[in-house]
């Protein structure tokens, strides 16, 4: 039960964190309306993954040296 709400936890957080990236950028670039919706989701969403990739990443290297 603890690694579903560790993993829920982390979705939330990499989501949050792509989610502030992606309107920032588009408030950058002062975009409105459907395009800064657009550009706002798709970098949002490739935040999010690397976040969560490098999440995962960073822990199997630090189970692993745990486990050496």
């Amino acid at each position: 039960m603890r690694a579903v709400w560790l993993s829920l936890i982390g979705i939330v957080v990499c989501g949050g964190i792509g989610g502030v990236a992606g309107w920032s950028l588009a408030t950058f670039f002062d975009l409105t309306g459907v395009a800064a919706a657009l550009v706002a989701l798709f970098v949002a969403a490739l935040v999010a993954a690397a976040l969560w990739t490098a999440g995962i990443a960073l822990h199997d290297w630090r189970r692993r040296a745990r486990d050496h």
